[in-house]
């Protein structure tokens, strides 16, 4: 008998790294290797050079920023319409800007933490693995920058919201000063709960957050979308960026502590048995205590974290795929039959 639990538990084993390694083997014929542009170290090297050449700051920012100068539009100058800010402005704009000496502080910090030979861990693989699974994906230009100090008084989660990334079909743009880490004075003002996303681990996590929202259909509030719609939407996008990038750990993805995971990891059944009353209702005090971020969640105690929805959203989502293999990464995202998608899981821990 223990042998024959033996044979199958390296049956299991074999069938896994087979599994990993078709992956693998598909990863390797996509045709792309990382680049990012360091828009940041560009600032750097053009704030330097100012005080030389005061009189024609025009033909250095056409030297530094000029080949750049479509996604710079589109990052910062983005005006609905076909209005085309000239060059001039935008370059008496970088001018003004990093001639502020707060901003070159902040760039001497960005770049102590981000070297010129930064390696963006798991970018490679997660592009690639964009490209393998969806049919219509294209490349993306990465770009790294500084945005700067936010406007005085502006609440920190529409800041980090705004500011953090700049995410398109064409452009993946990081603002570096946005995650410097926790400790870092730029981001004092932000609740430590939040805070913890500024740092480096994250910047991934956060992009593909954002991506997967070219193909999922956004929640219709005229359709008065249930807490179970809220719960299964976001785990879609947690599962989503799991599949992408799974080199990131379940803590990273659902922006929790260590801590905070096995906490939830440890009352999955109580999490399950507390929201599960909601689910098909239209309840805003459930989504406001359960899919809200927060630094713990209200009438637990405080080693629970917030969103415990997207944890629970996550693991339904997960469920279900793992009892549908031949539903494709492309579709899930793309679905919007949430009820069907609880029901199939057969989740109950």
């Amino acid at each position: 008998m223990k042998l024959k639990i033996k044979w199958l538990y390296l049956l299991f084993c074999w069938i896994c790294v087979s599994c990993q390694s078709e992956e693998e083997k598909q990863l390797e014929t996509i045709d792309y290797q990382l680049q990012v542009n360091r828009l940041d170290i560009a600032m750097e090297q053009f704030a330097k050079k100012l005080p030389e050449k005061p009189n024609s700051y025009y033909e250095l920012f056409q030297q530094y920023f000029g080949k750049h100068l479509d996604f710079i539009r589109d990052w910062n100058y983005n005006l609905g319409d076909s209005t085309l800010v000239p060059d001039s402005i935008i370059a008496t704009d970088f001018v003004d800007f990093l001639s502020n000496k707060t901003t070159l502080a902040l760039i001497d910090s960005v770049r102590k933490l981000y070297p010129e030979n930064e390696p963006f861990p798991y970018f490679e693989k997660a592009i690639k693995r964009l490209k393998l699974y969806f049919k219509d994906f294209d490349f993306p230009q990465i770009y790294t920058y500084i945005t700067g100090y936010p406007p005085a008084g502006a609440p920190a989660p529409i800041v980090l919201e705004r500011d953090q990334l700049f995410i398109t079909s064409q452009y993946w743009g990081i603002s570096l000063d946005y995650f410097l880490g926790t400790d870092a004075d730029y981001h004092m003002d932000i609740p430590m709960y939040m805070r913890k996303k500024c740092r480096r681990e994250y910047i991934l996590a956060a992009i593909l957050m954002r991506y997967v929202n070219r193909w999922q259909p956004p929640l219709k509030p005229e359709t008065m979308p249930t807490f179970a719609d809220r719960m299964i939407h976001q785990g879609i996008k947690l599962y989503f960026t799991k599949k992408i990038a799974p080199e990131l750990p379940d803590s990273i993805i659902l922006s929790y502590t260590p801590e905070q995971m096995e906490w939830v990891n440890y009352f999955e059944k109580n999490i399950y048995n507390e929201l599960l009353p909601f689910f098909f209702k239209t309840d805003p005090k459930a989504t406001e205590k359960y899919l809200i971020d927060r630094p713990f969640t209200q009438g637990l105690d405080r080693q629970s974290p917030g969103r415990l929805g997207e944890f629970l959203g996550l693991r339904i989502v997960s469920e279900y795929m793992k009892n549908h293999p031949e539903v494709t990464l492309e579709h899930l995202v793309k679905t919007t039959d949430y009820p069907q998608i609880i029901k199939e899981a057969k989740y109950k821990p």
